[in-house]
């Protein structure tokens, strides 16, 4: 059955993130908007004003239309294959969700977390249901719903943890961006992307015989 991953972000969190990302002040994007304080702090909160929005997109470099349309509620993610080696995971962390990434080499049973939500138990429990073997955990950023139960999974699957070397961890090795890692037959790439938070990772996966699929 195909997968549909849940948002995790609505509008006004891509705005602060793309600002977070871009280190501008609130007078630098106003400035660059031509929208006053008031209106773009009123944005930031969560009323809509899509003249205003538009404007703040383009400043923040952000695609307009699409960012407009996850204001209008036209977005849905569409559905993704059902593909054997990828399992998507939701928890609630305090008043939102957060998603985490079960994959493995289906041939040699390996297997790999990206990132681990708020519960992490799911995971193991679907690990253990498959016959998986979790040796690795990639961090994709460090914000607190995306490694919160990091340190249990640690102690539960005695994997080693990744994150970027601009993103220090306890608790975790550091990678160069542009390192590519082996999830048995999986060929895991990382880069660097500035634009949406602050840093984060994004990581691809490839086998032979197998399409390119992006986290």
């Amino acid at each position: 059955m195909p997968q549909i991953i849940p948002l995790e972000d609505q509008w006004s969190d891509v705005l602060a993130k793309a600002q977070s990302g871009l280190s501008f002040g609130d007078a630098e994007v106003t400035k660059r908007a031509g929208v006053d304080m008031p209106t773009f702090r009123a944005l930031k909160g969560g009323v809509l004003d899509e003249l205003a929005l538009a404007k703040v997109g383009e400043a923040l470099e952000l695609g307009v239309a699409p960012l407009l349309a996850l204001a209008q509620e036209r977005y849905r993610p569409a559905p993704i294959p059902d593909t054997e080696g990828l399992a998507c995971f939701n928890s609630v962390f305090h008043d939102m969700t957060v998603n985490a990434f079960l994959v493995w080499d289906p041939s040699s049973k390996e297997a790999a977390l990206f990132d681990t939500g708020a519960d992490g138990q799911p995971m193991l429990d679907f690990a253990a249901s498959q016959g998986l073997r979790i040796t690795q955990i990639f961090i994709t950023h460090i914000h607190t719903d995306h490694v919160f139960d990091l340190d249990r999974l640690l102690e539960k699957t005695r994997a080693v943890a990744w994150v970027c070397e601009r993103e220090p961890l306890d608790g975790a090795h550091s990678f160069s961006p542009g390192r590519v890692f082996q999830i048995g037959r999986l060929e895991v790439e990382t880069s660097l992307l500035r634009s949406w938070a602050t840093r984060f990772s994004r990581v691809r996966w490839e086998a032979a015989g197998c399409p390119t699929r992006m986290l």
